[in-house]
């Protein structure tokens, strides 16, 4: 049936792109994935709670890591996991050579950090890795969900994104095809081709941001999914607010399932029907901190703190992401004893204002921005209530002109809206360094 609905998705959606080779590659994988989504299950499962710590400890005071140079380094200093002090992204973006792997042959894969401070970092990734990111993320989340396999679905989970139309296949065979469709947000037309493409093929999951759901929100009230609904929409990759998880389930009928990723890490954990996130202890060891970088017991909130060492070329311990939150270990009322975030804090990314009435998002901004302008080291975006945005910018040793940079920075960001009469404010700042920030923000 899988490669039936291929042959059909690329037949009768011409944009979607199938990328050959690089699902050759993944099938290599495949007794490698099935073996860590059992992994996965067997922890989630397990009737009490999974050590990651001491697999993740004995890895790095063994030895076992001296391929990465830094823990190398750290080891001989004498330091044990326990005191290992912490990195940041900003670490691994100024020294990105001492945290990847020195003896993969490989070709790596890479990807950007989608941090809310600084300059994105580059991401390097094993090739099980990286297909454990891809493929296995939302069948972790129905299964902590209680949603379970097999599903009998055509296609398994359409995606909506912002930077390509493709289509994957699960090179386990478990699942159907994942489509991603890409959504621009101040286009109408292809929010409409999304709703079609879902009213069509009625996939099992649909996934994406709450920003980009709430476009798909706005434009299914007035379209017909008939008796069509799918078994859970999946969020992420910002904070999902009350509000907006009750307008998407009212829209959908069926349950909004919140999930906690990161470019660093693929999939951390996701939410049981109780409502709590649970960690894939399987491959994440989670600690929560103090200020000063000591860990805290259970049900205080602190910062969160991961190590993970399923990534062979670039291994990360005791990794601050910024975020906010508390463990509780005690067992869940759904059933899982593996631990679980509360009180956890994330980031909102709003969509923006146009002056036609229509919204845009504004994340593609990062990854141009940064890429034009290297001697600009962080950014802010406010959208003020009459609509003007002031774009707050910190520019580093690089800018020989800094009015001048200043200048060519808040035309480019004009530039790259979607429609004009938006008046774009830009100023030098200097940001602080501690914890994270809102980069977009907006006022009501």
């Amino acid at each position: 049936m899988t490669q039936g609905t291929l042959g059909e998705l690329l037949s009768q959606q011409p944009a979607l792109e199938f990328d050959f080779g690089e699902y050759l590659l993944s099938t290599r994988y495949s007794a490698a994935l099935t073996k860590r989504f059992a992994a996965f299950l067997d922890a989630m499962r397990a009737e009490t709670g999974v050590n990651t710590r001491t697999r993740v400890a004995h890895a790095f005071e063994s030895g076992g890591l001296d391929y990465v140079p830094h823990y190398r380094s750290q080891r001989e200093r004498g330091y044990s996991f326990d005191n290992l002090p912490p990195i940041a992204r900003s670490d691994i973006r100024e020294r990105p050579e001492q945290f990847v792997s020195s003896v993969l042959s490989s070709k790596l894969w890479r990807g950007k950090s989608h941090g809310t401070t600084g300059r994105p970092a580059d991401i390097f990734y094993s090739d099980e890795y990286y297909f454990d990111a891809l493929y296995l993320p939302i069948r972790k989340a129905a299964a902590i969900y209680g949603l379970d396999e097999p599903f009998s679905h055509r296609v398994f989970a359409a995606g909506i994104g912002e930077t390509g139309d493709f289509v994957l296949l699960d090179p386990t065979d478990s699942v159907g095809p994942y489509v991603e469709m890409a959504v621009d947000t101040a286009n109408g037309k292809t929010v409409s081709r999304t709703v079609d493409f879902i009213r069509q093929y009625r996939p099992a999951f649909v996934s994406s941001r709450p920003n980009l759901l709430l476009l798909l929100v706005e434009q299914l009230m007035s379209a017909d999914l008939g008796d069509y609904k799918p078994l859970a929409v999946m969020s992420g990759g910002e904070t999902l607010l009350p509000h907006v998880k009750t307008k998407i389930e009212r829209t959908f009928d069926c349950p909004v399932i919140n999930r906690y990723g990161m470019a660093e890490f693929g999939f951390i954990a996701s939410q049981c029907k109780d409502g709590y996130l649970h960690i894939d202890a399987s491959a994440h060891h989670v600690e929560i901190v103090s200020d000063s970088g000591w860990p805290i017991g259970d049900d205080i909130v602190g910062q969160i703190v991961i190590s993970g060492i399923g990534n062979s070329a670039m291994p990360l311990l005791r990794y601050n992401t910024g975020d906010i939150g508390a463990l509780r270990r005690e067992p869940c009322g759904c059933g899982s004893c593996s631990p679980r975030l509360v009180h956890f804090g994330g980031r909102e990314i709003p969509n923006l204002s146009l002056p036609t009435g229509g919204s845009f998002s504004p994340l593609l901004l990062t990854a141009s921005i940064f890429d034009r302008f290297p001697e600009m080291e962080d950014f802010e975006l406010l959208q003020e209530a009459d609509g003007a945005l002031v774009l707050s910018v910190e520019l580093g040793d690089k800018a020989s002109d800094p009015i001048e940079s200043l200048h060519s920075i808040s035309k480019f960001v004009k530039d790259q809206l979607p429609e004009g009469g938006i008046t774009v404010h830009c100023r030098s700042v200097r940001f602080s360094r501690h914890g994270k920030r809102q980069r977009y923000k907006k006022v009501s």
